[in-house]
């Protein structure tokens, strides 16, 4: 696929993604949903936090479909990425677009490969886990609910992990 998907909590609302939490900038302001209904992480702490030092509004608040397609601005944040702008709604291969900033930062083909390849895998994984655990949740006669943001954002954050790792590791002679 070629999006990363992003979670709504049960009033329809902008939650989270797999393994990542969600901003977005709106007239200066930087609006990220209520903790109430998402897995803070530490990303999402520390790009609080860097906004606040920077004298930048920071917003906790719920955030419909509406106030996304009219945002200036959209990130999201997450431990294996750290910080990732959101290129459009609905369409643009984050993959690609994060392996060529990071081609661009560090100049290396290779790096540039693993970010690319990383942030695609993980996303391919999300949207599969994301789609079974709920299943196999209600198979045994449990209720799906139980699948909520933060059990698959762990797991996704698990499996981003081992990826990023694991393709760093691989190509590790190439990146210095």
């Amino acid at each position: 696929p070629n999006a990363w998907p992003i979670l709504l909590d049960m009033r329809g609302n902008i939650s989270e993604g797999p393994g990542s939490n969600f901003f977005m900038v709106k007239d200066g302001a930087v609006v990220t949903p209520k903790e109430q209904y998402i897995l803070g992480g530490i990303s999402r702490q520390t790009a609080m936090e860097l906004a606040q030092e920077l004298n930048i509004e920071v917003l906790e608040a719920d955030i419909d479909l509406y106030d996304v397609y009219t945002a200036d601005e959209a990130f999201v944040t997450s431990t294996s990425f750290c910080i990732c702008p959101v290129a459009s709604i609905n369409g643009s291969a984050l993959g690609l677009l994060i392996g060529g900033v990071a081609y661009l930062w560090k100049g290396n083909l290779v790096l540039s490969a693993v970010v690319g390849s990383a942030l695609a895998l993980n996303t391919i994984i999300a949207v599969c886990i994301g789609g079974l655990v709920p299943l196999l949740i209600k198979r045994f006669k449990a209720d799906p609910a139980l699948a909520s943001g933060p059990i698959l954002t762990t797991i996704t954050d698990m499996c981003g992990f081992f990826i990023v790792l694991t393709l760093a590791s691989s190509v590790l002679s190439y990146l210095t």
